[in-house]
């Protein structure tokens, strides 16, 4: 996982709680929150297939 550079630069030193969820992938007791990249993966992947049947569906027409 990368984290953003002004992340980085806000480490304090003190211990920080976090929270695995199905939303997001990650939220910190210091209210940071990392996003859930499968969403975006998942529609990208769906929208290809469809884009593939409708060429395909072209081609024959």
């Amino acid at each position: 996982m990368q984290l953003e550079p002004n992340l980085l630069e806000q480490q304090s030193g003190k211990p920080v709680g976090v929270d695995l969820g199905i939303l997001n992938l990650a939220t910190l007791s210091n209210g940071i929150i990392f996003e859930n990249p499968r969403h975006l993966d998942n529609s990208i992947t769906r929208i290809t297939t469809l884009q593939m049947l409708v060429e395909k569906e072209e081609r024959f027409c």
